[in-house]
């Protein structure tokens, strides 16, 4: 998910959800998104939730990257893209960004 800042800057937004119970398991914005950080914040839901086996994302650089694809393997976990253009978990994502556009008006 993103936004743009008023001085045209974009804004990223990571959301971690559980699809089998909808739970949100994080949310971190930031400027930058990077694979490693994204890759630390996955290992910090794992500490405190468990492994997922499959983790279905985007088709966005910071996932589909090297690192990510290598990390997602040595650790047995199915990176699983969803299809371009037709996100399932998309009502999820704009019901998150609707919320934090309200608190922050």
């Amino acid at each position: 998910m993103s936004d743009s800042l008023k001085d045209s800057r974009k804004l990223r937004v990571l959301n971690i959800i559980d699809d089998h119970n909808r739970e949100c398991l994080n949310i971190t914005a930031g400027i930058s998104l990077s694979s490693d950080r994204v890759i630390r914040i996955i290992e910090q839901v794992i500490e405190l939730k468990g492994k997922p086996k499959e983790i279905r994302t985007d088709n966005g650089p910071e996932f589909t990257s090297k690192n990510f694809t290598q990390w997602c393997e040595a650790n047995g976990i199915k990176a699983k893209y969803i299809q371009p253009g037709k996100p399932k978990p998309g009502w999820i994502n704009r019901a998150i960004q609707q919320k934090l556009q309200r608190r922050s008006a």
